[in-house]
């Protein structure tokens, strides 16, 4: 789900002003929220949200007339089974990050948008909320979709 996640949050800065992010907001932080620790061992609802996450994809990619073939994985996979959500987890996994310094930054970068969506799910729910923290989980995302993101940048992004 997280794989999902990072591809909407790197669709929603492409798309930066071509679609309405209210819902991929939502989508963030609610897959977000739902993969901490203790919060979701409900197989079948982190699935559906696989599954919803593949279908906001779609739309944003098809409202924003973008081209599929020049998105990163995290934006075009597709599975064709449950089974084939189980096998990419090798694929996408972060013990498939050879270097331990970058390693290390991107899942501490993950973990701080993961409290980050905490929050922000429960202002939702209160009726507050903030289009710059919003933004910067999408901008955070999408570094994340990137294997390449050099350690410099995701220093910052963790300092930010």
């Amino acid at each position: 789900m997280i794989e999902v996640t990072k591809g909407v949050g790197y669709l929603t800065i492409a798309t930066q002003g071509k679609v309405d992010s209210k819902k991929a907001d939502k989508y963030v932080f609610e897959s977000l929220f739902a993969t901490i620790t203790n919060a979701n061992f409900d197989k079948s609802r982190i699935r559906e949200k696989i599954y919803e996450g593949l279908k906001l994809q779609d739309e944003i990619i098809a409202v924003a007339g973008m081209d599929s073939k020049k998105l990163p994985e995290n934006c075009t996979w597709r599975p064709k089974s449950d089974n084939e959500i189980e096998a990419w987890f090798d694929f996408t996994s972060i013990l498939a990050v050879e270097n331990a310094d970058l390693r290390s930054l991107r899942e501490l970068l993950t973990y701080g948008l993961k409290g980050m969506a905490a929050y922000a799910e429960h202002a939702f729910n209160l009726g507050y909320e903030n289009a710059e923290i919003f933004a910067f989980i999408h901008k955070a995302l999408a570094a994340l979709t990137n294997r390449e993101t050099e350690a410099g940048e995701l220093l910052n992004l963790n300092l930010e």
